[in-house]
């Protein structure tokens, strides 16, 4: 008869201490998934404010890019030259970058990407 107590009260407190346990589980994953949702959401918004500023930039470069071709054109008496020379000093930016992507794009964007990351999981 004490045996089957100390049984039950064994049995009983394995079950108490499980119950625990998985509610504890339950928790964190719960946690989890909530930390998982917040630095995504950061992400995805970053993501898009970073896209927006990206798309107001490239249509100001654009209207400026033909203000400067006319405003070119104007001073060669040409209809044509100021444009080429625009779309000439892109094509040099262009080779410039080609040349230089290891060092620009490889090392710099991706030690700039890891340290937000970084900096978006240490602030939290």
């Amino acid at each position: 008869m004490m045996e089957q107590e100390k049984e039950a009260n064994r049995t009983g407190a394995f079950y108490k201490s499980k119950a625990e346990a998985e509610s504890l589980i339950a928790l964190h994953k719960r946690m989890l998934t909530l930390r998982v949702v917040e630095l995504s959401s950061n992400l995805i918004t970053k993501g898009l404010a970073v896209l927006i500023v990206v798309l107001f930039g490239a249509l100001s470069l654009l209207i400026g890019s033909f203000a400067i071709g006319r405003y070119l054109n104007t001073l060669l008496e040409s209809q044509f030259m100021g444009f080429f020379l625009v779309c000439g000093g892109y094509l040099f930016l262009i080779v410039i970058l080609i040349v230089c992507r290891k060092i620009l794009f490889d090392s710099l964007l991706r030690n700039a990407v890891i340290r937000t990351l970084f900096q978006m999981i240490s602030e939290k």
